[in-house]
Parts: structure tokens; C-alpha cells; sequence
């Protein structure tokens, strides 16, 4: 394995390297903006009428992505802790539950509510699981995703954002946009794993959000390449759409361990 500053070309990966497929983030982003519309005042929709009314909070336990080797399907299945008003008392259920999404050609839908289980428990109180829990992290992985290479899909404002990446020794500097074609030319073609977040609110409806990301694929030479990257984001929710205002990057020493994927 070889180093350049801080980011590194590895012949570790697999020659069966998959870097084209549909970004499973565009797929989580979509999951998550679910959980957004489940946490709305007045949900509506077929789908939606599966679930109880005045639902106040949704802590998801578990989620995982089942392959179902379909190139237009993703599924996730989920445990949830849902709580919700009944005749005026909350009501806490633990839910299983599979979540089918369709990818077309633009943003995924979710398709098919499979329920499997459910559970009347004792109510807990998990008042920071909003939906402003869920826009935050829908924008997140609505964010790897554009990384990835799903801009049309999920598209996200930042024509007026200021985006600084310190990547090999070299510093790159634009809008995201412009940005984010110059770091192409380090990572090329690939997938973003989230490893961890934090979210700090500054007020005015603007969050300040830490992310360790690892991120695996190919550069423009075609060479395989590892990064463990910070991106320190600030961006501004107005109106259900999130304005990115600055985004720093800086790439670290790459794990050599695998990690394990975060969600939620």
C-alpha cells in the first residue's frame, strides 16, 4: 500500500470491484425522508395509512440492506420504536418491517411496506427522534449519494456554497459544484460510507455537522483507492430544502480494519 500525504492507492480491493451501481445513500436518503413524512402534521398516501395517526417519535433499533440481486430494487429491513397519541395517551410499539424501494431514473420511491411484527411496549421518551432528526439525515445521505455520483436524483442547493477538500498535499477551493468535479480527479468513481456524525444547531434553522466518511473506488487513472475522510459542513434548512453555506474536507489516515456502516 502506498501513501500520498494523506490519502492512499491500495491494490487490497477485489478485481470485482462494483463502483457502478445505483448509491444505496441516494436509497437511505429515501428512507429517511419516509421517517419525515411519517413525522409530518398530516401524512397522506396509501402507504403512509399503514401506520398510526399522531405519530410523535420514531427511534429506528436496527436497519439493513438486504440484496435482492434486482437492479431496480433495494430493500432495507427495519426495527423501529414508533410512539404515537391514542385518544390523548402515548402509545410506544416496536415494528418490524421491510422497506421496498424502486430506483428509476430519478429520486428511489418506496414501493412496498412489508409488515412483519409488532409490539405494544412501555413508552420511552426519545423527544430528539423528530423530524428534524430525520431531515437532518436525510440530507447527510442525500449528500454521500451526490458525492457518489447520484446528483440528479438527489438534488441538493449549493451553487453559492464555498467548498475547501485538502486532499494528497494539494488544496482545492469553489462552490460545491466545481469543487467536486477538481476532486474527482482523486476520487473518481465510488461509494461513501458514513462512519459517524455529529450535529451541532447554531440557530436560525443552520446546523454545523461533523462526518467521518470512508470512501472506496477508483481515481481518474482508474487506480483503486481508499480514503478516510472529515468533512466539517455548515448548511441552512429553508422551506424542506437544505442550502449548503461552507463544507471542509480534509483526508486522514486511512483504517486498515473494515468498518461497519452507520445508519441513523
Amino acid at each position: 500500500m502506498t501513501f500520498v500525504g494523506l490519502f492512499s492507492t491500495t491494490n487490497v480491493f477485489s478485481a470485482t470491484l462494483d463502483t457502478s451501481n445505483f448509491s444505496i445513500n441516494s436509497s437511505v436518503a429515501t428512507v429517511m425522508d419516509w421517517y419525515v413524512q411519517l413525522l409530518s402534521k398530516n401524512p397522506q398516501g396509501e402507504l403512509l395509512n399503514q401506520y398510526p395517526q399522531n405519530i410523535q417519535q420514531i427511534k429506528v433499533i436496527k436497519i439493513k440492506f438486504i440484496d435482492t440481486k434486482q437492479v431496480n430494487k433495494h430493500q432495507f429491513n427495519v426495527e423501529l420504536l414508533l410512539t404515537h397519541k391514542d385518544l390523548d395517551k402515548p402509545v410506544s410499539k416496536i415494528i418490524n418491517e421491510t422497506i421496498v424501494l424502486h430506483l428509476s431514473s430519478k429520486i428511489p420511491k418506496v414501493e412496498k411496506i412489508i409488515k412483519d411484527k409488532e409490539r405494544v411496549v412501555a413508552t420511552l421518551n426519545n423527544q430528539d427522534r423528530n423530524q428534524l432528526y430525520y431531515q437532518q439525515r436525510r440530507f447527510i445521505y442525500a449528500w454521500l449519494a451526490w458525492m457518489d455520483g447520484d446528483q440528479s436524483r438527489v438534488p441538493i442547493a449549493g451553487k453559492q456554497s464555498n467548498y475547501v477538500v485538502n486532499i494528497a498535499g494539494n488544496q482545492i477551493q469553489g462552490n460545491v459544484f466545481s469543487a467536486l468535479e477538481k476532486r474527482s480527479q482523486y476520487l473518481h468513481k465510488g461509494k461513501h460510507l458514513l462512519h459517524s456524525m455529529e450535529v451541532k444547531a447554531l440557530g436560525d434553522n443552520t446546523f454545523a455537522f461533523n462526518i467521518i466518511v470512508e470512501y472506496k473506488g477508483v481515481n481518474a487513472n482508474n487506480q483503486k483507492v481508499i480514503a478516510k475522510i472529515r468533512q466539517n459542513i455548515r448548511a441552512k434548512l429553508n422551506h424542506n430544502t437544505w442550502q449548503i453555506i461552507t463544507i471542509k474536507e480534509k483526508h486522514l489516515l486511512p483504517d486498515i480494519a473494515p468498518w461497519i456502516g452507520f445508519v441513523c
